[in-house]
Parts: structure tokens; C-alpha cells; sequence
């Protein structure tokens, strides 16, 4: 059964082989999308130009050239750069797939294809794509109000809490895809509420924070702002992957970072580094 997240999506097939396009289209065709196919490379550049896409499933070998440069391609085209770019190959090739996340893609599937497996790929992809083009319409809404010079307060602050409310659940809905373009907005809310808005907190909790980081300034004088930081990440009960999207640090640095935070703060082998922070 098709949904909204289905109907009326547009799907580029690139493809060189008949067979498989009448087969995709088929399958596609069953869940309501809108199927466009070319035959190669250099069709497939020429087409994005013409019409919006949705996702594109792209074909590693073609006659002219690879899909992985297609889809490098794709990624400096600013009307494609956007588009999830799902890989069609061999099982053969397989070990060539993380070339293709490299590239800038998405996913792959494999021939021969499975139905069920290939529809359920498309429609995770999907769906990311409607959640991307939420946070796009929060972005525009933001800037308009920006634009208008919105001098209501307590309207700025309810938009903000609003929108923090909801980049939160598309953030972990998305797994952190999104995390530059959720950075953007939190600075237009804090330019829109003239407030301190950090990491996404509502203002309530940027207050409870500012304390929070106070408090331990004043008990711990030896700890440095990244290690404050970092113990507010940990007090709100954040993840060290989490916290690495947010501080743009690699897990290894973070886990190095709790090494050296534990010493400062004198802690023993058994006690918990989170549950002693949430005591202070």
C-alpha cells in the first residue's frame, strides 16, 4: 500500500540494461512513483538539470561512464547534491560499495533484485527525504520570520521551543544525516530570540545549563571549557556518538577526553563518571 511518503515521487532509473529497467519499473510503478530512466552516465546528468528527483538509483557499470563518477558528479551539481543516490550492482562487486558511500551514496542493492528488500530501501531513503525537506521549510519559515524583524518575544520563544522540539526527533529519527543543516537553524533561533541557544536546548534548559557550568567552574577551577562542555553533554545523558556530532570530535578523542576528566575529578575505578556529574 502506498503512501504520502510514496505517491507522486519522482525516481531517476539510470540503468543500461532493459531488463532491469522493466523490472524496477515495475516494481517501483506498484508503490505509486513516478519512474524517469536514461541508458547512461552522461544522460543521467543532463536529465537531473530538466526535473526534480526524489532518489536515484544508479547502475555501477554503464557504457560510458561509472556510476561512482556520476554520482561525484551529481554531488557538485547544486540542484542534485541533495539527492539520495542508491547503487545498483553485481554481487560480484560488492566490495567496490564503500567506494560508492564515499562517492556520496546512500545505500545499494544488488542483482538480481529482491522486491521486499529493494521497496523497503527506497521507502527508508524516502523518508528521510520528507525530513529533510521539513527541516528545509523550518529553515524558510525562520528566515522569513527574521526577515520581517518578528519583535515578540514570547512568540520567538515559543517558535524556537517548537522547532528545537522537532529538530530533536528528526535528529534521532535521521541518525545525525542532517547535523549541519539542524546547526543552521538553531543559529537563526538564536538570532530570531536574541538568546543563547546551544546544542538545541530550549532556553529553559540553556539557563539550567549556565548554572550547571558555573557550579562547576567555582568546585573543579582545573577543568578547561571543552572539559565543562563535555560535562554538561554527559550530565543531559548524551551519547558519545551524540556528542561527537555536536562537538565535530572523533569517539577516540571523547573516550581520551573522559580518561583525563576522570582524573581531574578524582574519581575511583568504580564510580560513574555520569552518575557522579549529575550529583554536583
Amino acid at each position: 500500500m502506498s503512501t504520502l511518503i510514496d505517491k507522486g515521487r519522482n525516481i531517476l532509473i539510470v540503468d543500461d540494461e532493459p531488463a532491469n529497467i522493466q523490472l524496477l519499473g515495475k516494481i517501483l510503478e506498484k508503490s505509486k512513483y513516478s519512474v524517469t530512466y536514461v541508458l547512461d552516465g552522461h544522460s543521467a546528468l543532463e536529465v537531473i538539470n530538466n526535473k526534480e528527483f526524489d532518489l536515484i538509483l544508479l547502475d555501477v557499470m554503464l557504457p560510458d561512464i561509472d556510476g561512482f563518477e556520476v554520482c561525484r558528479l551529481l554531488r557538485d551539481n547544486p540542484r542534485a547534491a541533495d539527492i539520495p543516490v542508491i547503487f545498483i550492482t553485481a554481487r560480484t562487486e560488492i566490495e567496490n560499495v564503500i567506494k560508492g558511500f564515499r562517492m556520496g551514496g546512500v545505500d545499494y542493492v544488488t542483482k538480481p533484485f529482491n522486491e521486499i528488500e529493494l521497496t523497503a530501501r527506497i521507502r527508508t531513503h524516502m523518508s528521510l527525504r520528507v525530513q529533510y525537506e521539513v527541516i528545509k521549510r523550518e529553515v524558510e519559515m525562520l528566515e522569513k520570520l527574521k526577515q520581517e524583524k518578528t519583535t515578540s518575544r514570547d512568540l520567538s520563544l515559543k517558535l524556537i521551543e517548537e522547532a528545537v522540539r522537532l529538530l530533536r526527533q528528526i535528529d534521532h529519527k535521521t541518525a545525525g544525516r542532517f547535523s549541519g543543516e539542524i546547526s543552521s537553524i538553531i543559529k537563526v533561533m538564536a538570532e530570531i530570540g536574541k538568546i543563547n541557544v546551544e546544542d538545541g536546548q530550549s532556553p529553559g534548559a540553556v539557563s539550567d545549563d549556565e548554572s550547571y557550568r558555573k557550579k562547576l567552574y567555582r568546585e573543579y577551577p582545573g577543568l578547561t571549557p571543552n572539559e565543562i562542555r563535555l560535562c554538561s553533554h554527559l550530565k543531559a545523558g548524551l551519547t558519545t556518538r551524540e556528542i561527537s556530532r555536536l562537538t565535530k570530535q572523533s569517539t577516540r578523542a571523547l573516550e581520551t577526553a573522559r580518561s583525563r576528566l576522570r582524573k581531574k575529578l578524582k574519581l575511583g575505578k568504580d564510580e560513574n563518571l555520569v552518575h557522579f556529574l549529575t550529583q554536583i
